[in-house]
């Protein structure tokens, strides 16, 4: 099957509203290309620079990829076109807003992107390896096996990263996660591998769902990782985690800052990221609001991930 591939090149502010915007329309097939992602791994002297595409002009934009049905694409570009009109009312300004369509085989979309996930090395004890790469012989990491598919997370991408920094740094033996919007699996397969007694990982979307089911078999975590489909209101309200981790986006961050705090044991910790810089001030009100203190901030690039403790 054929499938229309729209990329718009903007802001990374704008690229966070317009990717939920898609999801309003019930368009989940998107995929971000961020410059700044490149000269991370670039850095990392782990890659041949054969391997790599060359490293854009503009590092202060992102490309965001969207896959739709080709018979739906003018509809899509126009509703796409309408949306970033709108912003600079509001604000933000879209950045360049170019529009590129091509096509692309299903099969392609769903495999080229693999010759770039090699395995990576994050913090000091975990190592990401790609389910089709070979293991290093003489490693002593904690290894996580992983085959995204269609779903996000593959711990080259900052915000993912900067979570399974987080859970390495609060994730304690015999601890409780829930995983909020768990993408591939990576991060409630990652919290396991820490020594977590018990995750439950949800989201939304049917395929991660699946994708994580499979990633949990992979790592043979299946006795300790629940995943099931939904969002944090399909947890159970007396159910409580020590600690709940939330790789999203702000907007939704800021939506469920309540129910993460009725759901965490007193103490507990919040880990939240796939925040912009110019969303902090936004996640950390929302958090205050609703009785989180000690909220501390990590980086990398444009992006930030937030620890709260429930007070």
């Amino acid at each position: 099957m054929e499938w229309s591939a729209i990329k718009i090149e903007l802001t990374r502010a704008a690229g966070e509203l317009l990717g939920v915007y898609l999801q309003e329309l019930g368009i989940s097939g998107t995929e971000i290309d961020d410059p700044a992602v490149l000269r991370r791994l670039r850095k990392t002297g782990g890659w041949e620079y054969s391997d790599l595409p060359d490293e854009p002009a503009a590092m202060d934009e992102v490309t965001l990829t969207v896959y739709v049905p080709c018979e739906v694409e003018a509809a899509t570009v126009a509703a796409i076109r309408a949306y970033l009109a709108t912003l600079p009312a509001a604000g933000l300004a879209p950045g360049r807003g170019v529009i590129r369509t091509g096509t692309v085989r299903e099969e392609d979309w769903a495999n080229n992107w693999k010759a770039y996930f090699k395995p990576i090395a994050v913090g000091n004890r975990l190592l990401i390896k790609p389910s089709w790469e070979e293991a290093p012989a003489d490693t002593d990491r904690l290894l996580i096996e992983l085959d995204p598919g269609m779903a996000f997370g593959t711990g080259t991408h900052p915000t993912t990263e900067l979570c399974l920094l987080a859970l390495e740094e609060f994730c304690r033996t015999g601890e409780t996660v829930f995983d909020i919007g768990t993408g591939s699996g990576i991060l409630a397969v990652a919290a396991a591998k820490l020594g977590a007694a018990a995750v439950t990982a949800v989201d939304i979307d049917p395929v991660a769902v699946r994708t994580t089911e499979e990633n949990i078999a992979r790592n043979g975590v299946g006795e300790r990782v629940m995943v099931h489909q939904g969002g944090i209101e399909t947890i159970a309200p007396e159910e409580k985690a020590g600690v709940i981790v939330a790789n999203i986006i702000a907007d939704v961050i800021v939506a469920i800052a309540g129910p993460v705090r009725q759901h965490l044991h007193p103490g507990g910790i919040f880990i939240a990221s796939g925040i912009i810089r110019e969303r902090l001030c936004d996640v950390t009100a929302a958090l205050t609001a609703v009785g989180f203190t000690a909220i501390t901030s990590r980086t990398a690039g444009e992006w930030v991930a937030v620890t709260a403790i429930r007070g």
